[in-house]
């Protein structure tokens, strides 16, 4: 039997993922070269974004030292709630493209000139959490092949 807590998390989860096709899909025009961009990037990491990643983030920010802890506590507020405020959504897609950076599949530079991003300093902040938390950038916490493709991504 599945827990109810693990029920919660996942659907925490797949609402983070939810928010973040929302906000690309508010600020990039279907069919353009920065949407197949997002999309791609999406299609690679979305899933390990979500399922292994963020469960990943919260341990380490969590067992971090209370100075590390305190710094970031507000990037965790911003990631882990739901809320319909900008800030909060844009924030979780901030998250994700830096996260994209941080693992190698794009660049800032590539970020910001396909205007995924309207600002490098967003994600900068986001890539030195990441790095000051010493994360690993392969999160191996479970072997899973478990796809999460919003169907707002999908569609044409």
């Amino acid at each position: 039997m599945v827990s109810t807590t693990l029920l919660v998390k996942m659907s925490l989860l797949l609402k983070i993922a939810e928010t973040i096709v929302d906000v690309a899909s508010s600020r990039l025009v279907r069919g353009t070269e920065q949407w197949e961009y997002f999309k791609w990037l999406a299609h690679e990491l979305l899933s390990e974004f979500i399922i292994k990643f963020l469960p990943h983030l919260y341990t380490c920010w969590w067992e971090a030292d209370p100075d590390t802890k305190a710094k970031y506590a507000y990037n965790m507020t911003v990631l882990f709630t739901i809320s319909n405020n900008q800030s909060f959504r844009v924030g979780k897609y901030n998250a994700f493209i830096a996260y994209c950076i941080y693992r190698g599949y794009t660049t800032a530079y590539m970020a910001m000139k396909f205007r995924l991003v309207s600002g490098g300093e967003s994600v900068y902040t986001w890539l030195r959490m990441y790095r000051a938390l010493r994360l690993s950038r392969t999160p191996c916490l479970m072997n899973t092949t478990v796809k999460i493709i919003p169907t707002k991504l999908l569609q044409q």
